[in-house]
């Protein structure tokens, strides 16, 4: 998942920057663009094979935490993902799924977390997580593993337990 566009449904046009490192009531010092823009969401990516299932978690999760960029296979994780997590803003999205999708890059928020689908194996997790933090090395890794998901009360993919997993864990990453 990714985080970075502020989810505001009456903000019109991309949003106005701020001088020495301010950030207006209500925002944090997160979700900020290579420009200097703030965000009143939490920006991070994702890497699951459900989308579905992300797509209700990203719901969920907004307006504190928004997921920005969301990859769908491992190739494209790992192609895309060290990419926008270092602020290659121009990076283009194979699935089409998250808040920068569709907007021009100037306009996309550079995510600081990437989270990991409980259901995709250690090997990939780990090559993926690598690779980002090769060119990203402040983007907080985060995983929900289908343990944790089970421990909670789920008996299956369930977006509102992933979802409060993931706040806990969001929050406590990001200091937030």
């Amino acid at each position: 998942m990714s985080f970075g566009l502020p989810h505001n449904d009456k903000q019109q046009g991309p949003a106005k920057p701020f001088k020495s490192g301010m950030a207006p009531r209500g925002c944090r010092r997160v979700g900020h663009d290579k420009f200097g823009q703030w965000s009143s969401s939490v920006m991070n990516t994702d890497f699951g094979s459900n989308s579905q299932v992300v797509q209700d978690i990203r719901a969920i999760l907004l307006p504190t935490y928004d997921i920005a960029h969301i990859c769908l296979n491992v190739e494209a994780a790992e192609a895309e993902l060290p990419l926008i997590c270092s602020g290659v803003l121009e990076t283009n999205q194979s699935s089409g799924l998250g808040s920068n999708a569709g907007l021009p890059p100037l306009e996309r928020r550079v995510p600081q977390a990437v989270i990991f689908g409980g259901g995709l194996p250690d090997d990939l997790v780990d090559r993926v997580k690598a690779a980002v933090l090769s060119k990203a090395p402040d983007v907080k890794p985060i995983q929900i593993s289908r343990e944790e998901i089970f421990a909670a009360g789920a008996t299956g993919p369930d977006p509102e337990v992933i979802a409060r997993l993931l706040r806990a864990k969001l929050a406590e990453q990001l200091s937030i």
